[in-house]
C-alpha cells in the first residue's frame, strides 16, 4: 500500500513541476511524449525540442529575435522569433508561476499570447477595473526597424481594445520599447487607451523629449500636450482631432505672449496663423511640406506719406515679396506689386475718387497716370532710364487737353520738346548739348507768336 502511495505522490509532483515555470522561470513547450528527445536544462527542468511548436514538431523557429517583458502582478518574459512567434515563456514572480499552467503560450503569435495572458489574469482577478498593465519591448540583436516598432505598438493598441471591449474594464497601459544602443521610449495610456505621457530617453539616462497630455473633449477630441526638451525648453500646444483622432488644429504660446495657430493634414502644417500678445493678426503662412509657400506679414503703425497709423499686409511667395497692401486710417488704398523682390506697379485709391497708378520696370518708373475725383486726369511715359517722353492730361476745369512730347538723344538728354492744347497753344522747346534749355517759341490761342532764349538759370528772355 506504501508502494503504491509513493508511486502516487511521485506522480503528482512530476506534473506539477511540468505545467508550471521551472526554479529558474523559464518553460518553453510542453515536454514531447519520448522524453529522450527533450533533453533538461541546467535545473533539470524540461525544454521543448528545438523546432517544436507546443511540442507538435511543426518547425517552429527558434531563433529569438526580441523579448517582451509583460507586466500585471504576474509577470512574464516573452522570447520571440522573427515571425513574432512565442518560443520560449519566463514567469518572472510566483503570480506567474501560479497562471502560467492556465495558458498554452508556446507557438502562438505575440498578439495572441498577450491577449490570452490578458484574459487569464481578468479571469484570476489580477486585473480589474482600472488596473494597469506594463509591456516592456526589446530586440535580441541589432536595432529596431520602424516597422517593427509599429508591429508592437499596433499590436499592443490593437490587443489592448480587444480586451477591453470584451471583458468591460477601463484599463491603463505602458509601453517601453529599448532601440538604437539602449535609446528607449516610453509611452503611457489611460484606461480610456488614450495617451498621457510620452519619452524618449537615452541609454545613459539623460532626457531627449517627452511631452504630456491633458484631455479637454473626446468629441471632438481635443487635448492640451505640454512638451519639454531641455534644450529648448517647455512648450504647452492645444491639438483638436478630426474623427480618426488625428490632430488638425494645433495652437501654442511664446514666451512673449504671441499666438500661434496651425492647421494639420497628416502632421504637416499646410496654413498657420500668427498673434501677438493681445490678439492681433501679424502672420499668416501657407506651407507645402516643410516649406513655406505663401506668407502674408501684417505692420501697424505704418507711415505711410499722407497720414501714420496705416496697416500693411505684405505677400510673399516661395520666400519673395510679391505684393503690399497699405490701408490708411482715412480709407486710402495702395496695393504694390513685386517681381523677384523688386517693384513692378503701384495702385492708389482715395476714399475722394482719385486714383493714382504707376508702373515699372526694374525699380524705375516707366508709367504714370492720375486720375481725380472732378475728371482731369495726367499721363506721363518714361523709357528705361526714368526719363519722362511724354505726358498728356486733361484739366475739366477749363476744358483743356494737352500733350507734351520730349526727344531724347542718344547721350539720354533732352533735345527737343513740344506742347500742345485743344485751343490752339503750342511751345516748342530746344535744349543743348548738356540738355538744358536753350531757346523756345510759343504760339498762343490767339495766335500770337512769340520766341527767345535762356539764361543760366533757366529763365526765359524773350526775343524783342
Amino acid at each position: 500500500m506504501k508502494k503504491y502511495l509513493l508511486i502516487f505522490v511521485t506522480t503528482i509532483l512530476l506534473a506539477l513541476s511540468l505545467s508550471a515555470c521551472g526554479d529558474n522561470g523559464s518553460v518553453e513547450a510542453p515536454p514531447a511524449t519520448d522524453m529522450g528527445d527533450v533533453g533538461e536544462d541546467g535545473n533539470g527542468i524540461p525544454m521543448a525540442p528545438p523546432g517544436s511548436e507546443d511540442g507538435n514538431g511543426d518547425g517552429l523557429d527558434q531563433s529569438e529575435q526580441f523579448f517582451v517583458v509583460i507586466s500585471i502582478n504576474p509577470e512574464f518574459k516573452l522570447h520571440l522569433n522573427r515571425n513574432m512567434e512565442i518560443i520560449e515563456v519566463e514567469c518572472l514572480n510566483q503570480d506567474a508561476e501560479s497562471l502560467y499552467p492556465q495558458m498554452n503560450l508556446i507557438g502562438k503569435t505575440y498578439e495572441d499570447g498577450l491577449e490570452e495572458i490578458l484574459t487569464k489574469a481578468i479571469q484570476n482577478n489580477y486585473l480589474s477595473n482600472n488596473g494597469k498593465i506594463q509591456v516592456n519591448v526589446k530586440r535580441s540583436g541589432g536595432e529596431f526597424e520602424q516597422q517593427e516598432r509599429d508591429y508592437f505598438d499596433s499590436m499592443n493598441q490593437s490587443t489592448l481594445d480587444k480586451v477591453r471591449q470584451t471583458s468591460g474594464l477601463a484599463i491603463n497601459f505602458v509601453s517601453q520599447v529599448t532601440f538604437d544602443a539602449e535609446d528607449y521610449i516610453i509611452e503611457e495610456y489611460n484606461a480610456d487607451g488614450y495617451l498621457v505621457h510620452f519619452a524618449y530617453i537615452h541609454g545613459d539616462g539623460n532626457l531627449d523629449h517627452e511631452y504630456s497630455r491633458k484631455y479637454l473633449s473626446y468629441s471632438p477630441l481635443t487635448y492640451e500636450e505640454t512638451y519639454h526638451q531641455p534644450q529648448e525648453g517647455t512648450k504647452v500646444y492645444t491639438l483638436t482631432c478630426d474623427n480618426n483622432g488625428v490632430p488638425v488644429l494645433k495652437s501654442w504660446k511664446e514666451d512673449n505672449g504671441d499666438l500661434f495657430e496651425d492647421t494639420l493634414d497628416n502632421g504637416q502644417v499646410t496654413y498657420r496663423k500668427h498673434y501677438d500678445s493681445v490678439g492681433v493678426l501679424w502672420e499668416e503662412e501657407w506651407f507645402t511640406g516643410d516649406k513655406v509657400t505663401r506668407k502674408l506679414e501684417y505692420r501697424y503703425n505704418v507711415i505711410g506719406g499722407e497720414s501714420q497709423g496705416t496697416k500693411e499686409v505684405i505677400e510673399y511667395v516661395n520666400d519673395k515679396k510679391v505684393k503690399s497692401t497699405l490701408t490708411w486710417d482715412n480709407g486710402d488704398t495702395q496695393v504694390c506689386t513685386y517681381e523677384n523682390d523688386k517693384m513692378t506697379s503701384k495702385d492708389k485709391v482715395y476714399v475722394s475718387g482719385s486714383h493714382d497708378y504707376w508702373r515699372y520696370e526694374n525699380d524705375i518708373l516707366v508709367y504714370y497716370r492720375g486720375e481725380f475725383s472732378d475728371g482731369t486726369y495726367s499721363v506721363e511715359e518714361y523709357n528705361n532710364q526714368g526719363v519722362l517722353l511724354y505726358r498728356e492730361g486733361y484739366i475739366v476745369m477749363d476744358g483743356h487737353k494737352y500733350t507734351t512730347t520730349y526727344t531724347v538723344g542718344s547721350n539720354g538728354l533732352y533735345t527737343y520738346s513740344v506742347h500742345e492744347s485743344n485751343d490752339g497753344y503750342k511751345e516748342e522747346i530746344f535744349y543743348d548739348a548738356q540738355g538744358k534749355p536753350s531757346s523756345w517759341t510759343e504760339r498762343k490761342s490767339d495766335g500770337t507768336i512769340s520766341s527767345g532764349t535762356y539764361d543760366a538759370n533757366g529763365n526765359r528772355i524773350p526775343q524783342p
